[in-house]
């Protein structure tokens, strides 16, 4: 049990940010009772928050820390280093790396970040936001919590916004994946790369929707915001980026397609060609940059290779027996990798506390999976599916992201945290009202 964690100060810090976010979130709700659909928005916050603090209880009292804590412990020594020296905190902010200057801006007055966190950019960038939040909580684990719980509630309700907006869903199904999974929001609503990781994905893909809209323009806010949380994917998770942005093609073509439905000969030619020149381009792309590509397979590789050596991540993990690293050896570990990211653990693989909530949501996934196939026309239901540029979307962000996490994760606590973006848009596939003429068409 961190003790240092329950000071007068952290508890007092923590309980004024709380009621400060319930009231910018009372007020929100008050500005727009009106819309039906905001009978969610608060406890879409009340959700996140009672699981952030979930989160953080666990890993602060029950074992003792973890990355959540050691985040916030360089997130203070960089508090520290403000203090002492705006000049060097400013240095250390704007390199990504300084492990070969091994703890030079710090001493024991500042303290010392912790190693492994330092030794990262990814988990040190983490710290760098992280500071930021600690700095106006008065280093208060507990209150930099809730911000951060609170502002996955405001990301996911971008994403619950763009949901209904295609009338694809029944709103109350469209909240329970949107906003109401457990699992996502118990990983996710803390202090975390993870949490950086959902919350930048969450409003890259509601500013990408406002862009690829053929019914109105986009502001210069959402080309802003993409290039904002862009930076944070790149920063923390670079390989997201292409899940990312890559179905955005698929999107944009089923969008073309529905937009000329009256003319199908040149909505399918227009179709066609989008796709064509997107293809066109990413071929170019990995044939000029042959060494990138690769750069990223050996880093999947060492990633995936660290997690199944290395003991001290704990023994529930899994092997999907891959050996062969070259990019044909990823395709043939696809279909076992894409099954992983997005079903496992299995109900009978996450009997213990921290898993056993993501091994029911399985098996609720893998029944309504069976259900998706066996009721109705299921190439009805796909072709419906390919109709729309937002289950489009969602389909193969959702694909990609599982092939990602399966593929990398082989433990299962690290996978439960990386296929986080996976589940909402799983349930949104498998939940749209198919079967029927979409409401969405015009």
């Amino acid at each position: 049990m961190r003790i240092d964690y329950f000071g007068p100060i952290d508890l007092l810090s923590g309980f004024i940010w709380l009621v400060i976010i319930l009231i910018l979130a009372q007020v929100k709700y008050n500005r727009n009772r009106e819309k039906e659909h905001y009978r969610y928005f608060l406890y879409n916050v009340y959700f996140k928050l009672f699981f952030g603090l979930a989160f953080g209880v666990f890993y602060v009292i029950v074992t003792g820390g973890g990355d959540t804590t050691a985040y916030w412990e360089g997130a203070k020594t960089l508090n520290n280093l403000l203090l002492q020296s705006p000049v060097n905190f400013i240095i250390e902010m704007m390199h990504s790396n300084r492990s070969e200057e091994w703890y030079g801006l710090f001493n024991m007055q500042t303290g010392y970040p912790p190693g492994w966190i330092y030794r990262e950019p990814e988990g040190w960038f983490v710290s760098k936001v992280a500071s930021f939040i600690s700095l106006i909580t008065l280093k208060s684990y507990w209150a930099g919590t809730f911000i951060f719980a609170y502002v996955l509630s405001q990301a996911s309700w971008k994403v619950y916004e763009l949901t209904i907006s295609f009338k694809l869903h029944n709103p109350f199904y469209a909240a329970l994946a949107v906003l109401f999974i457990p699992s996502v929001s118990f990983w996710c609503a803390t202090v975390s790369k993870d949490a950086i990781v959902l919350i930048s994905t969450f409003y890259l893909i509601y500013n990408l929707f406002q862009i690829i809209s053929l019914d109105k323009r986009a502001s210069l806010w959402n080309w802003v915001a993409i290039l904002f949380f862009l930076y944070f994917i790149l920063q923390t998770r670079s390989a997201v980026a292409m899940a990312i942005f890559a179905p955005v093609l698929f999107a944009f073509s089923a969008r073309i397609r529905r937009r000329y439905r009256h003319q199908p000969f040149f909505a399918g030619f227009l179709a066609s060609l989008t796709l064509l020149i997107g293809v066109g381009v990413v071929i170019v792309f990995l044939s000029t940059q042959e060494e990138v590509l690769q750069r990223y397979i050996d880093e999947a590789a060492v990633v995936q290779q660290d997690f199944s050596r290395n003991k001290t991540y704990g023994d529930k993990r899994y092997d999907l027996g891959i050996t062969d690293y070259s990019p044909g050896g990823l395709v043939r570990a696809f279909p076992s990798a894409v099954v992983a990211g997005t079903f496992r653990p299995f109900i009978w693989e996450a009997l213990n506390p921290t898993l056993i909530i993501n091994g029911l949501e399985s098996a609720l996934f893998m029944y309504l999976t069976i259900m998706f196939f066996i009721r109705g026309n299921v190439l009805e239901k796909i072709r419906q599916i390919r109709k729309s540029e937002f289950l489009m979307y969602s389909f193969y962000f959702m694909l990609l992201m599982a092939f990602m996490s399966g593929f990398t994760g082989v433990i299962f606590g690290v996978l439960v945290r990386f296929k986080a973006a996976v589940l909402p848009f799983l349930v949104l596939v498998l939940t749209a009202k198919l079967g029927t003429e979409m409401e969405s068409e015009k």
